[in-house]
């Protein structure tokens, strides 16, 4: 069997929302080109229990012997991946059951980043706001280099990722145990095409465990800030290089004008 797509899942203390987030995966229209890998960061509550109950052909998973972070787990499941596109999904994130076709089916060969807009959804699955704006994310994607060397304004959520470009740029930063989709971001429009599509959103759930609700914390607060500082000194590496590349071309077609 071909595989096309790689769906990724970490987890980590997932057990209330976990089945739901995998049962999207297996309903996928596109499941017969699909693996789905999970691994578990030593959870602590019965995560493992919901995993092994929804054993299928298409998962495989992987237990942790200690807790990794997020980074150096992703970057694992990455190394056991056959897919030519990844896809790392929350372990409380759903997807609609034609996201992976509707994704694949939109991409080309340059595509590093193909990244969506999500509906917000509560702990009962009911929808109550949307990501981002979609003019506004398209007007974004335009400017890619400069908005990610302000910010993160890519949402991960149904994103695919190209195996061959993350490849590239040698997978996840793992300096940040817990950070890294920002940095991973300004990395890969270094060395391919970052897209924007309307046709298919996926479900991001807004709940009181998620870990951005630990933002607030004094340490991670510093944590952050350096983080972020990392992010952006990479940002304005590739607008300078970007810039550079238009200046050599611009030069290279005036003497080639010149000389006719």
């Amino acid at each position: 069997m071909e595989i096309l797509v790689s769906i990724i899942i970490p987890v980590y203390n997932g057990e209330k929302f976990l089945k739901e987030t995998i049962e999207s995966c297996l309903n996928q229209t596109f499941v017969d080109k699909i693996e789905i890998i999970i691994i578990d960061d030593c959870s602590k509550d019965d995560s493992i229990q919901v995993i092994k109950e929804l054993s299928s052909q298409y998962i495989r998973f992987v237990q942790n012997d200690i807790n990794l972070g997020l980074m150096k787990t992703n970057n694992k499941a990455v190394e056991m991946a056959r897919g030519k596109y990844l896809l790392f999904l929350g372990h409380d994130d759903i997807l609609v059951p034609n996201h992976v076709e509707i994704m694949f089916n939109e991409l080309n060969d340059n595509t590093a980043i193909l990244h969506c807009n999500s509906n917000l959804i509560n702990e009962n699955n009911k929808i109550f706001g949307r990501g981002v704006n979609d003019i506004k994310q398209r007007y974004r994607n335009y400017f890619i280099k400069y908005y990610l060397s302000l910010g993160n304004v890519i949402h991960s959520t149904g994103a695919l990722v190209s195996h061959k470009h993350l490849k590239l740029v040698n997978g996840w930063d793992e300096t940040y145990k817990n950070y890294g989709e920002w940095l991973l971001w300004c990395k890969l429009m270094a060395v391919g095409e970052i897209k924007y599509t309307t046709s298919v959103r996926a479900l991001y759930r807004k709940h009181a465990t998620n870990i951005t609700n630990t933002f607030t914390k004094p340490e991670v607060q510093r944590e952050l800030h350096q983080y972020a500082l990392l992010c952006k000194k990479e940002g304005i590496k590739n607008i300078h290089n970007a810039l550079g590349r238009w200046l050599v071309n611009t030069i290279n077609k005036y003497r080639e004008n010149k000389v006719k």
